[in-house]
This record gives structure tokens, C-alpha cells and sequence, in this order.
């Protein structure tokens, strides 16, 4: 994640699918701000997160465990993270994950805003 393949405002849309919540959460803010850079002002960015079942923290399948809140994070502090990005949120919807999981995948469609 450290060299930038995008230039500046050079995408319409950036998606997602249930990736960026497996990332330690200090990438995946590096990540968001990248997403936000990239996509320019009115385009689209599209979510898929992964949730563990109480619906309060990401899934972090990469390291088979859920980190401690203030090291992985939450869905709210992941929802602060997009907004303070200059992401708005457009729709938030949760649905029951495929099969016999008791996980929860979030969508997320979000506008790209200025950033005052």
C-alpha cells in the first residue's frame, strides 16, 4: 500500500469485496484515505465488510482471531474512518452471510465529497 497506483481523482468508481476489514486496521485506514484520493469528487465507492455475528466488529479472518477493538476496530469506527475520508454514505445495508454462518455482511455504497 505504500506507492499510490492511482493518480488523484482518477477513478469514477472503487469496489471493495469483503477485503478491507481482513487488513490490519492501520493499513486499512491508509487504504480508505488512498480509496478517497483516487476516486474523484461524485464518484462511487462500494463496500462489502465482513462482520462477526454481534455486528459491532470486523471480521478479521487473515489472523483467525479478533484483534482487540482498539487494535482492529469496529464497524463505527470504521464508518467514521470512510466519513472522515471524505466518503458519504449513500446506503448501509446488512444481510446474513451464505450457508450455515451466523455472520453478517455489510454493503456500503458511498459518494466521493470534498473535503473542507
Amino acid at each position: 500500500m505504500e506507492d499510490r497506483l492511482f493518480d488523484e481523482g482518477s477513478l469514477s468508481v472503487a469496489v471493495s469485496v469483503s477485503a478491507i476489514e481482513h487488513m490490519p486496521a492501520k493499513t486499512r485506514r491508509h487504504a480508505i484515505g488512498e480509496i478517497s484520493r483516487a476516486v474523484r469528487v461524485g464518484g462511487l465507492v462500494v463496500l462489502t465488510i465482513d462482520m462477526l455475528p454481534d455486528g459491532k466488529h470486523l471480521w478479521n479472518f487473515a489472523v483467525d482471531e479478533i484483534e482487540p477493538e482498539e487494535v482492529h476496530g469496529t464497524i463505527n469506527a470504521f464508518v467514521d474512518q470512510l466519513q472522515k475520508s471524505g466518503l458519504r454514505l449513500i446506503s448501509r445495508t446488512a444481510c446474513p452471510m451464505k450457508g450455515d454462518s451466523d455472520q453478517l455482511v455489510e454493503a456500503f455504497v458511498l459518494t466521493r465529497t470534498e473535503i473542507s
